[in-house]
């Protein structure tokens, strides 16, 4: 690759040929450079062979607005240098000086007619937006590229995109079992939500080249769903052995505990003002009472022991208490990570589910107008 040179712009000299960049900010004369380039394109000027017409030179811009200020603009100044080659222009203008000078007097009456003629072609100029190129460009290659010959913009294509993803939640999340529902947490609680997101992982099918992967090699979310639940199953049998366990030994438990906190533990990690909450909420939660898990996860056996001064005895592990909980924290921390599997499932089938819809419709939107 040829090393890239910068330097100041000057539409004069700027090749016509290769790759060039222009960078400007706004306010600084972006449509007056675009308009002085199409002069010299017009007039040949800076590269060899006859100039081009409207017609050949390809302007492609963001907005229909800014399509129709183009043209406008384009042609004012090519009407203008026509003036000036004429010798009939009050204007001083030094970009116009400078070229007349470069291109020499001789042919400034043929000049002046080569961009009188461009500035009546300027409604067949091609300046067209992004997606209306695109589109023109399918049309004329419909064979080529695939195409239908008449084909029409979605106009509301996140309406549609929003019926499939609640076509989706109904075939995939109703039939599920209330105790499933955990699995699908990082899908969102709403069609909604999930149409959210699912978006960049589907514009990034979209923008492949590839588009969207084969259906083989889809995630396979019965399967991910199993091993959550599994999970989750294992998971609240170990919490409930430990309660069990606790509240089984509960006053020998606190009674340990209790003096761990007051002589041995390292205050800290398990600071003077929270050991009335300690001991109260493994009460509770050995009754039932939702845990509170920052607290919970202190009581493990090896975070007792971790915590102990230097020369304190380990703790009494109060008949496998304290390590019933570290077995049920461990447990946590071992969660599948089901949920980008899932959503890539649902970007996958709802992605190609509005593939065929458009299909159906004879129909395109602007992602998938410019990737073709």
């Amino acid at each position: 690759m040829s090393e890239l040179k910068t330097q100041k712009l000057n539409v004069l000299t700027l090749p016509l040929s290769g790759i060039q960049l222009i960078e400007a900010s706004a306010g600084t004369g972006k449509t007056w450079t675009l308009a002085a380039l199409y002069v010299r394109l017009i007039l040949g000027h800076g590269w060899s062979g006859r100039g081009l017409m409207p017609p050949q030179i390809l302007v492609m811009t963001f907005t229909e607005a800014a399509t129709a200020e183009l043209r406008d603009r384009i042609r004012d100044r090519l009407a203008q240098a026509a003036q000036f080659f004429r010798g009939h222009s009050q204007v001083t203008d030094d970009f116009l000086q400078h070229l007349q000078e470069n291109l020499g007097t001789d042919l400034n009456a043929q000049h002046a007619e080569r961009l009188e003629e461009a500035a009546q072609w300027m409604d067949e100029a091609a300046i067209y937006t992004i997606h209306s190129w695109s589109s023109r460009m399918l049309r004329q290659h419909a064979f080529d590229s695939q195409s239908l010959f008449d084909q029409k913009r979605l106009e509301d294509a996140p309406a549609l995109k929003l019926k499939l993803v609640k076509d989706y939640w109904r075939q995939n999340v109703y039939p599920m079992e209330v105790k499933q529902l955990g699995a699908l947490k990082d899908l969102g609680g709403s069609p909604e939500a999930l149409l959210k997101n699912i978006q960049s992982l589907w514009q990034k099918f979209e923008k492949s080249p590839g588009g969207f992967p084969d259906v083989s090699k889809d995630p396979d979310p019965k399967a991910l769903v199993l091993a959550w639940s599994q999970w989750q199953e294992r998971l609240l049998a170990l919490e409930a052995h430990a309660r069990q366990l606790l509240l089984n030994n509960l006053p020998q438990a606190l009674d340990l505990l209790s003096k761990a906190l007051e002589n041995d533990l390292n205050r800290n990690l398990y600071r003077v003002n929270k050991h009335a909450y300690f001991l109260r909420h493994l009460s509770d939660w050995a009754s039932g009472e939702e845990a509170d898990m920052d607290a919970l996860s202190k009581f493990t056996f090896e975070k007792l022991n971790a915590g102990m001064r230097g020369g304190a005895k380990p703790i009494d592990n109060a008949h496998g208490v304290w390590t019933a909980i570290g077995l049920w924290m461990a447990e946590r921390q071992s969660e599948p990570e089901v949920g980008v599997n899932l959503l890539q499932h649902a970007a996958l089938k709802v992605g190609r589910a509005y593939l065929l819809q458009k299909r159906s419709l004879a129909s395109f939107d602007f992602s998938e107008l410019l990737q073709r």
